[in-house]
């Protein structure tokens, strides 16, 4: 059976309903935010689309003080780029992510997620971050979903720690603490 004779068993409608599917499919898994650009005023986050819309985000940005820079990344792995706001800041700057919502076809307004050194691990579907609490407190935070979190923190003076996942609280020592650190520092850094 040759390629001529598979390709004849469709009748047209048939390779319409085929075309359509494929075409629906296709839009289902990748879509764009469309923002041409962010500007950053007092405690506002003004968003630029392409179609021409204008979205005003209330924040504490303060470009006053801090430099801010943008990037637009699907962070919570439903297909659709999000909006990652990041303080210019060094080592501890702070990102703030926002969601990008197609049915409404703008962003959300509430943060979905705020952390300092954020990382985006795509293959495992994870992003993670390290809080530097104080001098001797470090947390770390994995987020996988809106409601499932991994949170590790660590006293280098105490020499103890905790794990918090599924709400089940354990100790850990700095050698496991040490390791979800390296795994996490290992991921793109947004």
């Amino acid at each position: 059976m040759g390629f001529n004779k598979l390709y004849f068993k469709f009748s047209l409608s048939q390779a319409r309903i085929l075309l359509i599917l494929l075409l629906v499919s296709c839009s289902a898994f990748s879509y764009e935010t469309s923002i041409d650009n962010v500007k950053f005023e007092q405690g506002i986050i003004l968003l630029s689309f392409s179609d021409g819309k204008i979205q005003q985000l209330e924040s504490e940005v303060e470009p006053d003080f801090l430099d801010y820079k943008y990037t637009l990344l699907d962070v919570n792995f439903d297909g659709i780029e999000d909006l990652i706001v990041t303080e210019q800041n060094g080592r501890n700057s702070l990102s703030m992510v926002y969601t990008y919502n197609q049915h409404l076809a703008q962003v959300n307004e509430h943060i979905y997620f705020e952390i300092t050194g954020l990382r985006v691990n795509s293959n495992k579907r994870y992003i993670c971050g390290v809080n530097q609490l104080s001098r001797e407190n470090t947390q770390l935070v994995y987020k996988y979903s809106e409601s499932k979190s991994d949170v590790f923190n660590f006293n280098y003076v105490s020499n103890k720690g905790y794990s918090l996942i599924h709400n089940d609280k354990k100790e850990i020592d700095e050698k496991t603490f040490s390791q979800m650190l390296d795994q996490c520092v290992m991921n793109k850094s947004v």
